[in-house]
């Protein structure tokens, strides 16, 4: 039998807290990474992360990845798939080193700028880059004993570059070179048997150099003088301030390095190493089994503190050093019902019995009831260990004992034990599914549920600083006073004064003497001192509102488990931070009424995995704050922006910008969608907006115009919001015809054009007014010049053929025959030519413009009539440009010719008359010339028989023309030009 026990206790004999496991979470080619070789990983200035791999460049954001590859199409893209280093320049752009050479990202416009070798038949392998003082250097591993650098703010505007036009060549060694890294002092180089230390000069080196930089170019600065550098089979430490090197033979070829709290990890090709650099030992460090043999080509910490892997073949690991805040106590993987500590021993119960363990040793050392579910453990206030089972047994064990005992049945045999509790009076409470039963100091048994008949299934139970024990219910809660009365609180929906569910799992008091009820579908729940109670759910941050089981901590923080995980509800605050796989917890499957506050502090719950133990004061600080980033902008589905955005404050939408999205995402690398997210429209939205983390793009569309401004914020752990907020003005502009400075124009424009209409109607009505006036004037004019012609031509004509006749009455009787015939001759000429007026007169009234060719004939019948009988020849030049000719102008003209004409042949005595007559477009020239006596200008007008002159001036007046006469012994011209008006 001893040999037997000794052997079981061997195999129980196992680390309760276990070896500390190094817990990773993986990306691969399943969550869209381009190919699962990773050669470097990097994080920019701005906080994506960038992946090197064998099938392109990847970057990112902890939700998914973007990724760029040659496209034959596009001349700014890489040349190469294979990308074996980066680095970040001052200028946000990456430099890549691939197979093909040197690109340069330009992550803002989203352009590679190739740097092509132009030197003919040099092979191209890969470059190694380094960047020191304002350059990128690099050196090609078919190159010797030389390295090249170039300007980190060079411009590059071209696809292709050459090489040569922008580097310079620097020889360093006389040997190969091996590996050239950038220390405090400048860059040092290290070749075959030497090394190059600025200010040093060239020094030997016992150290073997051969493999460095064979299997990796990455090296570790440690502190401010030491660089740690992999070898082959070693790690080559370089004192600068000394100009020494040491070899540290390892067994393993290092790759890469980074620092992990006071020592450093190391990449190799069999898994991951821990090197103290002080003791210059190195170990293993325990991770999963299947990451033991993996190939690590990089490694980085980001700005959160988490440890990227990039591997070959398998793609990148993530470690979260704040997911080691989380221990577990092993328990076989059995479920944690409960957990007690009795001095030396601690007691964690479980479904398969309990396991006791040595506190010093932190071993298991007894296994008890095994097989049995204990559902409850408890150490009293006289150090008294009470163990319950399912089927409602009862065990005790004296302090330090380590045997059980069993106690006298007091329940239901197949009642579930579910607490004990002992009071300050020294009564005894067991809980179990059936009743709540009190065994006083004397003995005697109470049963709470024979009395009240509601207190069934009841679950935890504490005494608060009044005496009053309390218990969750099915229905409710209740407690019993020191005084033995009952209370029984049940759930009424709506009710104020009732907790916010019906089954109440767990109840206990915080310093300041409030009570707290979890619930098993309704949050927390608070009594007030009012008797109502305040409630806690899904709706104000809890990530779950299904309570298995709650603690309170040193600072009246509540700590709950629930189908959500872990939650802390800040009593003061009232906020809630939620904790899950993302920050270390192994699983969020937790044990019903299973908790436990240790003496130091620290709280413990029930899982499948154990019993979860954590520090409340630390596990605060699991927190990381994201980087809330723009990550696209979208106008009319069109992409317009990338990563420029990350510092724009305003963007502006014209007329035509119907629709724009933009997208954002808060960097956060260990739980991206453990984010949530609101955002705002300021001016359009009238409240706070949720959107998923998958969503992360929000697009408006037909915009008034105006001014807006555009707000999201994340947080994380699935809590109350925080201000982490960035805002975006968008600004959407009208069309000019809408501006503010166009509708003015328009309406001074419309008030000038409209004063301008009202001015020229005016205008036009005083001037049609007027020239409705001078028409009338006119032809009032026109009448009494009608009138006047008339009376002059014709009605003298017909005064003096009646004055005749008078005569004629008076004396014919006297008068011979022969002069009666001639007086009645001549009376008949005079009557033909009055009439012969009058048709003339009519002829010009008859139409508003007569033709020329009419006016011609008329003044050729004229001047044939009166040259008939004449000695004086004539001469009649007409030329016009114009079909018409006003009719009043018609006629004018034509009485100055006859009057002139007349003139001339009664008085000039002239052989020969010359008459001309030009009408064109803007003028009148008439002209009448005679071979006659002439007169004497300076009496005309003043001698009696120069009334046909008067009649000349008067004529040339009524066509507003020029009037000149000329005379003299060789005759006389009279010249009349008048200008023609066109209406």
């Amino acid at each position: 039998m001893k040999k037997v026990f000794a052997v079981s206790l061997m195999v129980l004999a196992f680390s309760t807290m276990g070896q500390d496991v190094i817990k990773f979470r993986s990306l691969s080619t399943a969550d869209g990474l381009s190919q699962n070789s990773v050669n470097q990983i990097l994080q920019d200035s701005r906080g994506y992360i960038w992946l090197a791999t064998q099938d392109g460049l990847n970057r990112y954001n902890g939700y998914e990845f973007e990724i760029f590859r040659p496209d034959v199409e596009d001349s700014f893209s890489l040349a190469d798939n294979f990308i074996i280093q980066m680095l970040e320049d001052d200028q946000y752009r990456l430099w890549l080193s691939t197979r093909a050479g040197i690109h340069v990202f330009d992550i803002e416009n989203r352009r590679f700028h190739k740097l092509i070798d132009t030197i003919p038949g040099r092979i191209v392998q890969k470059y190694h880059l380094r960047k020191h003082d304002g350059f990128v250097y690099w050196k090609n591993t078919d190159t010797v004993n030389s390295i090249s650098r170039m300007p980190m703010n060079v411009t590059l505007t071209k696809a292709n570059n050459s090489l040569q036009e922008y580097s310079e060549q620097i020889h360093l060694a006389q040997e190969y070179i091996y590996q050239y890294v950038v220390g405090d002092s400048g860059l040092i180089v290290l070749s075959k048997g030497n090394i190059l230390i600025p200010g040093y000069g060239l020094r030997g080196s016992e150290t073997d150099m051969d493999g460095v930089g064979a299997q990796s170019w990455d090296y570790q600065p440690v502190g401010d003088s030491v660089l740690l550098l992999p070898g082959v089979d070693k790690i080559i430490s370089i004192h600068q301030l000394k100009g020494k090197i040491k070899s540290i033979n390892t067994g393993f070829s290092a790759m890469c390095f980074v620092p992990a709290n006071e020592d450093y990890w190391v990449g190799t090709k069999t898994g991951l190493y821990s090197y103290d650099v002080y003791a210059e030992k190195t170990s293993k460090v325990s991770t999963n089994p299947s990451f033991q043999n993996t190939t690590i080509h990089d490694l980085t910490k980001d700005c959160f503190g988490q440890y990227w892997m990039g591997t070959a073949n398998r793609g990148v690991f993530i470690y979260d050093p704040k997911w080691a805040q989380f221990q577990y106590l092993n328990s076989n993987g059995h479920i944690v019902w409960g957990y007690a500590e009795q001095g030396a021993y601690a007691y964690q119960a479980t479904q398969n019995g309990i396991y006791v363990i040595d506190t010093a040793t932190r071993t298991v050392v007894r296994h008890l009831l095994k097989g049995q579910k204990v559902t409850a453990i408890y150490v009293d206030s006289l150090g008294t260990l009470w163990v319950g089972t399912a089927n409602g047994e009862i065990y005790s064990q004296a302090y330090n004992q380590l045997k059980l005992e069993a106690y006298t049945k007091v329940l239901d045999q197949h009642s579930s034990i579910t607490g004990f509790r002992l009071d300050r009076q020294g009564n005894f409470w067991v809980a179990s599914h059936a009743d709540l039963v009190m065994v006083s100091p004397n003995g005697t048994i109470h049963s709470v549920e024979e009395q009240s008949k509601s207190f069934l299934y009841v679950m935890d139970l504490f005494e608060d600083r009044a005496g009053n024990i309390w218990v969750g219910l099915q229905d409710g809660v209740g407690y019993v006073k020191p005084t033995g009365q009952y209370v029984h609180i049940a759930h009424t929906k709506g009710d104020p004064r009732s907790p916010n569910f019906s089954f109440s799992s767990t109840v206990l008091e915080d310093s300041r003497g409030t009570i707290w009820v979890g619930t098993y579908g309704g949050g927390i729940s608070r009594l007030n001192a009012d008797s109502t109670f305040t409630h806690f759910t899904e709706k104000n941050g809890l990530s779950n509102n299904v309570i298995h089981a709650m603690e309170v901590d040193d600072q009246d923080r509540l700590w709950m488990v629930s189908n959500g995980g872990l939650s802390m509800f800040d009593t003061k605050s009232q906020t809630f931070k939620n904790y899950s796989n993302s920050n270390g917890l192994r699983s969020q499957d937790f044990a019903l009424g299973a908790s436990y506050h240790f003496a130091d502090g620290r709280l413990g719950f029930g899982t499948v995995d154990g019993l979860l133990v954590f520090n409340p004061n630390r596990v605060d600080t699991l927190f990381s704050q994201p980087i809330l980033k723009w990550e696209r902008l979208l106008i009319n589905y069109d992409r317009v922006l990338d990563h420029s955005l990350d510092g724009l404050k305003q963007i502006d939408l014209y007329y035509g910008d119907r629709v724009f999205s933009l997208g954002f995402a808060a960097l956060k690398y260990d739980d991206p969608h453990d984010v949530t997210y609101k955002y705002t429209l300021e001016g359009f939205d009238e409240e706070w907006v949720d959107v998923s983390p998958q969503s992360r793009m929000v697009t408006y569309s037909s915009l008034p115009f105006g001014s807006y401004e555009f707000k999201v914020k994340a947080c994380s752990g699935k809590g109350l919001f925080q201000p982490i907020t960035r805002a975006l003005v968008i600004v959407v502009h009208p069309p000019f015809w809408l501006t503010w400075w166009f509708v003015l124009l328009m309406l001074l424009t419309g008030l000038g054009l409209g004063t301008g209409l009202v001015y020229y109607l005016s205008r036009r009505k005083l001037k049609l007014r007027l020239a409705e006036l001078e028409t009338r004037e006119k032809i009032q004019q026109e009448r009494e010049r009608i009138s006047r012609d008339l009376h002059d031509s014709v009605g003298t004509h017909f005064a003096y053929i009646i004055s005749r006749l008078d005569f004629l009455y008076l004396g014919w009787e006297g008068a011979h025959v022969t002069d009666k015939k001639a007086y009645l001759g001549k009376l008949s000429d005079f009557a033909r030519s009055g009439m012969k007026m009058l048709r003339e007169t009519i002829w010009a009234l008859n139409e508003e413009q007569v033709s020329a060719t009419s006016l011609k004939l008329k003044i050729d019948d004229y001047l044939k009539l009166c040259f008939t009988d004449q000695r004086t020849s004539y001469k009649f030049l007409f030329t016009s440009v114009e079909n018409k000719v006003n009719a009043t102008i018609a006629l004018n003209t034509f009485r100055v010719i006859q009057e002139a004409v007349s003139n001339a042949l009664k008085h000039a005595e002239a052989s020969h008359l010359e008459i001309s007559l030009n009408i064109d477009s803007y003028k009148l020239v008439l002209s009448v010339m005679d071979d006659g006596k002439g007169f004497d200008m300076g009496v005309v007008g003043e001698q009696e028989g120069h009334y046909g002159l008067q009649n000349l001036k008067k004529r040339a007046d009524e066509l507003n023309a020029e009037f000149s006469l000329i005379s003299d012994g060789a005759g006389t011209k009279i010249l009349i030009t008048s200008k023609i008006t066109h209406t």
